[in-house]
């Protein structure tokens, strides 16, 4: 008899679980509540080196060139002229002439091999006031040569291992493009 029960229950869970189907799904349960923030993420990579707040000019041609001076020898000959232009720029504040630092520089190459230099180490004189660069030469022409200047604001990271008047130096720690 025991034998006869167990065979029924088996046969009858049998039954139960093949007639047994999912049904539909009900409706979906309210928004439970935030959980805590997980942990920070791992750091970034390091950025590249940006330019901050320093402006450069694009390289432009010197425009409105002037002669303002020349010498003679003791013949009455002129024998060299003293030229100047100036170029207006908003960007160079009181701030800029207080705390910061305006370079000059002057490509003595070709546009396709450029050959840039420090603009006072080339003979030039620079003025720098608000809202403009003054430049003076003194030869016996001026020559045709692009510039371009650089402001550098005083709140700048500046390094003294930056040589200013190595263009290509300034170029690479400036991340100035051409």
């Amino acid at each position: 008899m025991r034998k006869i029960m167990f065979l029924a229950l088996v046969v009858a869970a049998s039954v139960f679980a093949v007639s047994c189907q999912k049904g539909d799904a009900g409706p979906a349960g309210a928004t439970g509540a935030a959980g805590p923030a997980g942990p920070a993420g791992p750091a970034g990579p390091a950025g590249a080196a940006g330019t901050a707040n320093v402006y450069y000019s694009k390289w432009f041609n010197a425009t409105g060139v002037t002669k303002i001076d020349s010498a003679k020898n003791s013949d009455g000959v002129t024998y060299t002229y003293l030229y100047g232009f100036s170029i207006t720029e908003s960007l160079i504040t009181d701030d800029i002439l207080n705390k910061g630092m305006v370079k000059v520089y002057l490509n003595v190459g070709t546009t396709a091999t450029p050959t840039v230099i420090e603009a006072e180490s080339y003979g030039f004189t620079v003025g720098v006031r608000k809202g403009a660069i003054v430049l003076n030469y003194i030869d016996t022409s001026f020559p045709a040569y692009q510039f371009r200047y650089v402001i550098i604001p005083g709140g700048t990271a500046a390094s003294n291992s930056v040589d200013w008047k190595n263009y290509a130096k300034v170029q690479e720690f400036l991340n100035i493009q051409n």
